[in-house]
């Protein structure tokens, strides 16, 4: 996936051309957040706000790629939970995603394998996304 040159700097709102929403009038304190977060700038995000998003499946063309640059520095990145949270959310997201961004796959896929052991200390189940494409 192409993406612009300063697309870091942009929110997931403009980037996606989508309003998402006023938080104000979110239902759930859970979509308060998300509705927050989606107006920073993605390279301003923090670990535990990619976390969520992804979690949600919001904004994932962007945000995975600014969370695999975490990934790439630390394979168990860690939100507010426990270390690997950031990966673990990530190897959730749904197979039709990964299917269509098969680059990003990839990507991901040689990051896990190369810190397998890793990632198997802390008892992350990483086989059925192993096992996608």
């Amino acid at each position: 996936m192409k993406l612009e040159q300063n697309w870091r700097s942009k929110s997931v709102t403009v980037l996606e051309n989508s309003d998402y929403g006023d938080p104000e009038t979110a239902p759930t304190p859970l979509v308060k957040r998300c509705l927050e977060y989606v107006r920073i700038p993605v390279g301003n995000l923090d670990i535990e706000q990619l976390r969520l998003l992804i979690g949600q499946q919001i904004g994932l063309p962007y945000l995975i790629v600014q969370a695999l640059t975490h990934l790439e520095k630390d394979i168990l990145s860690e939100g507010d939970f426990y270390p690997g949270d950031l990966l673990k959310s990530i190897i959730s997201v749904d197979v039709l995603f990964w299917k269509a961004h098969s680059d990003l796959y990839r990507q991901l896929k040689t990051l896990i394998k190369k810190n397998k052991q890793k990632i198997a200390g802390e008892g992350i189940n990483i086989t059925s996304f192993l096992n996608y494409q």
